[in-house]
């Protein structure tokens, strides 16, 4: 190999058997161009320009690298963008859904108790009676003190009320 003959024997290289041969010889050829002095061995200076050249396509793979990683965060980014998305409209749409449920709850009660009231203020004053008697009465039916001062002890507020409006 190289450009001096040389006195070593070398054994003869021989392609394995699961490589292409043109490429295999391709290798061998610049490796006996890389070897200058003929020693059958590279040394040092013999791999300058060749190191030269692996050092810029290392870098330029490392470049690559950075680019494919780039993209990569993108697109990462990217999908959690997306799911932050979903999750932001599916809560809203949770957050909208609960709203109008408990607006439609609290109105049906609101309905339900107008209603209510309604029937109260049209009930006849003699079932207005039963009514307020079914709360001051003991079980024998009778009107006691102590029933009417249970439903009275937290309306003390409204006996000037009755007063004024019976006298």
């Amino acid at each position: 190999m190289g450009g001096k003959p040389s006195k070593i024997s070398v054994p003869k290289l021989v392609c394995p058997k699961d490589y292409n041969n043109e490429d295999f010889q391709k290798i061998l050829t610049l490796y006996d161009r890389l070897d200058q002095n003929g020693n059958f061995g590279l040394e040092d200076c013999e791999l300058e320009e060749i190191s030269t050249l692996h050092i810029k396509n290392y870098i330029r793979n490392i470049d690559v690298t950075i680019e494919d990683n780039g993209l990569k965060k993108e697109l990462a980014l990217s999908k959690i963008r997306d799911t932050y998305r979903c999750n932001v409209l599916r809560l809203k749409n949770k957050y909208d859904s609960e709203i109008k449920d408990i607006n439609e709850s609290y109105e049906a009660k609101n309905k339900d108790f107008r209603e209510k009231m309604e029937r109260l203020n049209k009930l006849p004053v003699a079932e207005k009676v039963k009514c307020f008697r079914e709360k001051i009465i003991n079980e024998n039916g009778d009107v006691e003190f102590w029933k009417f001062f249970e439903y009275m002890k937290d309306r003390v507020h409204d006996i000037d009320n009755i007063w004024c409006e019976n006298n």
